[in-house]
This record gives C-alpha cells, structure tokens and sequence, in this order.
C-alpha cells in the first residue's frame, strides 16, 4: 500500500510499470498481426486496450489504436466473428488454410515466450538478486529431518535438475520421492526426501536461510518492548547459544512447553548491536493455544494438514480433514476456526472432523506457542550475473521453462482445489508487483515482466473460447468436422468464455482489493 502511495513521489517508476506491461500486452498482439502479414491476411484494427479509443491513426486500410481500458488488447482480422460477412475475398480469415490459421492464433503466445526468454537472458546479464538454497530450518519429525538434512546445508540439485535458487525448489512438483543433492561443507550428498503430498505449506519440512540481523522491529512487539532495535543479532536466550535465527523458535517452544499454564514467560535474550556492542534483554512473551495445522487448500476453508509431531497429528487428524465444529461451535472458515482455538486457551480441546463421508470426534491438548518476537528478517540472497552471452542465454533459457512449469502446476492447482482462488491476482497485483521490483533494481524488474509475459503465454493457451486456446481448440474442431461450427454454437460459447472471463476478472479484483486493504 506504501508503494502505490508513494508512486505519486516517482514518476519514472510509475512510466516504466505503464511502458512495461503495455509492451507485454503491445509485444502478444505483434505476435498476430506479424502473423496476418505473412500468411496474407487483412487486418482491419490493432489494438493496445480496450474500450473508446484514446489515440489512433489508419495505415493501408488497418486502424492502430490505444484503447481506454489497458486490460489486454486485439488484432481485428477480417470476417474472424460470427455473423459477420463473408466475401469470400481470399485475404479474409476464414478464407485461409487451417495452418494460416492456426499459426495466426498461435502467434501470440509464441511471442510471448520469446519476449520472456529474452527478458530473463536481459535480466542475468544485468544481474539477478536469488534467494539461496542453503537450508535455514528443518522441521521436527518432517521428511528433510527424518532423510538427516541439516540447516546450514546447500541444496544444488532436484533428482539431478540443478536449481537457481530457492523459489525453484519450493514451487516444484514433488514426486513420492525425491533426491536432493547437498553441500555439506566439502561433501556433496545425494540424500532420498519422500515429500509430503498433501497440501501443506512445508512438503519438505525445510525453510529458507534467513539473515541474522533484523531488518526492522515491528511496533508494540515484545522485542520493542524490551529495547530491541534493528540491527540486533540474537547470540543467547537464557543463557542457550543462538547460532542462527532458527534455533530461536526452537528454545522458545522449549521455554513455553516448560511454563506450564501461564499466560506468558519471561526471558533473558543477549543481543548484540549494529555497532557490535551485547546488551542483555528482558522480553515478556505471551502465550498462545497451538494445535499444529496449516490449511490443505488456502485459508478460505477449514480443511487441514496436521504438522509432525503436533497435538493435531498425535490425536489422528489426517491431511484433507475438515473442521466443522471447536469446543462444540460450528467453524466455516479458517478465521472463525483460529479465533474458537484462541478462546479455548490451553484447556482440552474437541473437534468435530469429517472425513470423506464419515464425521468423528477428535479431543487434543494444545501447545503452548510463543508470541512472535517481532523481529523481521531478509531472506539471504546471491546476485547472479553473468557476462558471457551463451551463459546468460541458458540461464535465460531455464528461467524460461521453470516458469512454464510453474504457470501451469498452478493453474492445474486451481482447478484440483490444491490451491486457493486467493492465489489469483488481477491488473492490481501485476502493476503493484512490476512497481516493487522496479523499486529494487533492473534485474527484477525485467525478471517480473518476464514472468507475467509467460504468464500471458499460458493463459491464452486455456480453451476458453475468448481466448487465444479457446480458439484453436474451435478451429481443431472444424478441422475434424470437416466444416465450420454453426455460428450460433461459436456465438454460445464465446459468450460463456466471456461471462468465465468476466468472473475471474471480478475475482482477481477482489482479491487485489483485499490485499491492499490487508
């Protein structure tokens, strides 16, 4: 929200968010009029937007335009809709082969690839921020603690796919088993993980390497409270040996199991300074109820996947659970369930489950968990650069098809429920997100341009009939009928994929508009 406010402070940021994502939208539609122009076909209008026209000028019988509402754009090719007259003229579009055709509608998400691959090649030779690989945290009893990894490990390799850096080994498919090639100072390890399958948001039981030092303290925090200030790096809590802020949580969950049931501990925390000096902290934490879930399927529903070795997963909640009632009162959504945990303190608990078509009753005891301390870190990251053409090119090139892969395992996520509809961000999330990385330097900026030009690619692959997909799916069909679809069943459809479309335009609103409120 700070950023959108601030762009009235910037300018040249607010320009090249404009001039970047209309270049995307500008390059797809090239895609098809290149296309038109080389297999003979008219072209009566190209558009950048929708809606009135703000600016245009007519060349050889085509209009180019800019359109009021920046929400895509469209190359008007002669009698392409339904109901509109055919003269059998052979520079028309239903007038050309199947393959002219079809290499028209093809066009743009081929573009679109093409601009992404040389966008991420741009980006390596300018230098790409990456966010390690080095392990930060290893969950208790998850699948990288039960296969022995260990926090400081550097992950190099996914069943012998070398990865670039984290968000590649987070956003991966993950087999039933899965080998992850390790440094451990001079070894090179080549160790079996078998994954979690469902849902949750640690399938492997790991975390990233967060840095040391925090980057700020959030206001009214029990850090704040007790005089922490950014810079501090905590070495000691309680007289126990900090090395790395993972080993943070782990002696506070050690101190809160120890309490008893108090409301909140009270403990000794050294820190050192920005400027190297150690200070010793008194830090008061309250004391929370904790189960130990995570949602199956995003927070819009109270579907769960139990944590290992949690109060959940020891009293026999299984992954895919649904939480219908907390202490007797119904629960319908992720909030109303936390809220019902929160006010039954630490006293035994009883949920109502169902599972599959069977409901039973489950009785835990919650965990004593810590509050946050209020410490916020940054991620550790590598700048990757690379000077030499080919290097960069294959770098660029692997960029490329990670974020086809990743594109599409969301999409198939959506559609399976094994991703939330709250994932699904519209034009506000793709300008706020091209502002922010334009604010942190180049390289993400053209690293996001490139991911939301795959993104293009691969949506109007979907078969909607509005689409790019959509329409070669139709033109598949005619292709096996042996003749056009009736018009009236090509008018049906489009008119559905438009309401589809419409749909998720209001959802992706919804959501962008939640997020900027949150």
């Amino acid at each position: 929200m700070a950023h959108v406010m601030l762009a009235a402070f910037d300018p040249l940021g607010v320009l090249m968010t404009v001039v970047g994502l209309g270049g995307l939208i500008f390059f797809h539609e090239l895609g098809h009029f290149l296309a038109c122009r080389l297999t003979g076909t008219r072209v009566e209008a190209f558009s950048v937007g929708f809606g009135k026209e703000i600016f245009g000028w007519t060349r050889k019988g085509t209009r180019y335009r800019i359109g009021m509402i920046p929400l895509g754009g469209y190359v008007k090719m002669a009698a392409e809709n339904p109901g509109e007259q055919n003269t059998g003229a052979p520079d028309e579009f239903p007038n050309k082969p199947f393959s002219s055709r079809l290499f028209i509608m093809s066009a743009g998400v081929l573009f679109n690839l093409i601009l992404a691959f040389a966008l991420f090649v741009w980006a390596f030779g300018i230098g790409v921020p990456l966010q390690s690989t080095r392990i930060g945290f290893v969950q208790p009893g998850g699948p990288a603690w039960k296969a022995g990894l260990k926090p400081g490990d550097l992950i190099t390799h996914v069943d012998g796919r070398e990865i670039l850096d984290y968000l590649d080994l987070a956003s991966s498919e993950l087999s039933a088993t899965v080998t992850l090639t390790v440094e451990r100072g001079d070894e090179r390890l080549d160790v079996l993980v078998q994954p979690r399958q469902a849902g949750a948001d640690l399938p492997l039981g790991i975390g990233p390497e967060l840095r040391a030092e925090a980057k700020e303290v959030a206001k009214d925090s029990p850090a704040a409270k007790a005089g922490g200030s950014p810079g501090d790096v905590v070495v000691a809590i309680d007289g126990k040996p900090v090395s790395a802020p993972h080993d943070i949580d782990e002696v506070l969950a050690a101190a809160a199991a120890a309490s008893g049931e108090v409301a909140e501990i009270e403990v000794r925390m050294r820190v050192r300074r920005a400027d190297g000096q150690e200070a010793d902290l008194d830090v008061r934490l309250p004391l929370t109820p904790m189960i130990g879930i995570t949602p199956f399927e995003g927070p819009g529903t109270t579907r769960v996947v139990p944590q290992p070795d949690s109060p959940a997963s020891r009293a026999g909640l299984e992954a895919g659970d649904t939480v219908q009632t907390v202490a007797g009162t119904p629960v319908a959504s992720w909030e109303d369930m936390t809220k019902a945990i929160r006010a039954n303190g630490l006293k035994p608990l009883d949920l109502g489950i169902r599972r599959g078509d069977r409901t039973i009753d489950v009785r835990l005891v919650p965990a004593p968990r810590p509050a946050d301390l209020g410490y916020a870190r940054e991620l550790v990251q590598t700048v990757r650069r690379e000077r030499n053409v080919v290097r960069a090119a294959a770098l660029g090139w692997r960029r490329t098809t990670r974020f086809i892969e990743m594109v599409v395992l969301t999409v198939k996520g959506l559609v399976t429920r094994r991703v939330s509809t709250e994932a699904i961000g519209g034009p506000i999330a793709l300008v706020t997100a091209t502002y922010n990385m334009f604010d942190q330097g180049w390289g993400l900026y053209l690293q996001i341009l490139g991911l939301i030009s795959v993104n293009l690619a691969i949506l109007n692959l979907l078969p909607i009939p509005v689409l790019d997909g959509g329409q070669i799916v139709l033109l598949c069909a005619e292709k096996l009928r042996g003749k056009p679809l009736p018009e009236r069943v090509v008018g049906w459809l489009q008119m559905a994929g438009l309401v589809l479309i419409l749909g998720l335009l209001v959802l992706a609103f919804r959501n962008d508009i939640a997020r900027l409120l949150q």
